[in-house]
């Protein structure tokens, strides 16, 4: 039911949209867990966006078992 509710929306890609009035959501937990160069280049990723007016906020996702998701999404 999601699914389809979310893809018979169109993406509405606008090229011309200033990237200062884009946000872009940094999972916390993520960033923690990275290590060494990969750290280095999703760090230096992020602060090219912010440099270019992208505004990012962080945020977390509550901790949960997975194993069921797996199952829904190796059946699509």
């Amino acid at each position: 039911l999601v699914l389809r509710q979310i893809t018979s929306v169109p993406f509405g890609w606008q090229p011309r949209r200033p990237l200062s009035e884009l946000r872009v959501a940094v999972l916390e937990n993520l960033f923690e867990s990275l290590k060494g160069e990969e750290s280095k280049l999703y760090r230096q990723a992020l602060a090219d966006l912010k440099k270019a007016g992208v505004s990012a906020e962080t945020v977390t996702f509550p901790e949960f078992d997975a194993g069921s998701l797996l199952v829904i999404l190796s059946a699509e």
